[in-house]
């Protein structure tokens, strides 16, 4: 019903809020957001995802959350936001 339908819409503006995160770090390292998504090793991408989970994660979002919009397991999700603070 309507509880649904305000769930839904927080929802929808939670994952575009975490999107423009997304974008503007990727854009901060010369990627584009999209570079953030693949499961691509190379250590500019990783750093650049990395800080990108971070930020999530500054902004209020749960493990589960950020790992759901970005594809990957939270445990994945946080070691990157432990590896990023380590690099701080």
């Amino acid at each position: 019903g309507v509880v649904m339908l305000a769930n839904e819409r927080l929802a929808q503006k939670d994952r575009e809020a975490m999107r423009a995160i997304m974008r503007s770090v990727a854009e901060c390292h010369g990627l584009t957001d999209a570079d953030l998504y693949v499961r691509d090793r190379r250590k500019h991408i990783v750093t650049a995802r990395h800080e990108a989970w971070a930020k999530c994660r500054e902004a209020g979002f749960t493990l589960q959350v950020i790992a759901g919009l970005a594809g990957w397991d939270h445990t994945s999700v946080l070691q990157g936001v432990c590896n990023f603070a380590k690099r701080g």
